[in-house]
């Protein structure tokens, strides 16, 4: 199964960029809270732990993109690594042709 695992830099790059927004989007965004009469106060309740568990939620979605992102920048850390690595043993003048 590995051999079909392909890791392209500009895609998780652009995966990196993608969590890092949604991250401080999510962490940015704040439920604007309904207006509710004080008349209804089991409604106010509930619409108050509704949006107590929205803020929990977007905050546990904003902590798990930012966790992707530290991941994809790793991955890309240890991928140039591999690529000084790997140019680093090659003779000098080494070229790769093309696959067939």
């Amino acid at each position: 199964m590995s051999e079909n695992l392909q890791l392209n830099d500009a895609v998780l790059e652009s995966a990196a960029r993608g969590f890092a927004s949604a991250a401080e989007v999510m962490r940015s965004g704040a439920a604007k809270r309904p207006p509710t009469p004080a008349t209804l106060s089991a409604l106010r309740a509930e619409l108050d732990l509704y949006l107590r568990g929205l803020a929990v939620s977007r905050a546990a979605l904003s902590d798990a993109a930012h966790s992707a992102t530290l991941a994809l920048a790793d991955i890309l850390a240890q991928s140039a690594e591999l690529d000084a690595e790997i140019a680093a043993a090659l003779p000098a003048g080494f070229v790769l042709g093309e696959a067939p």
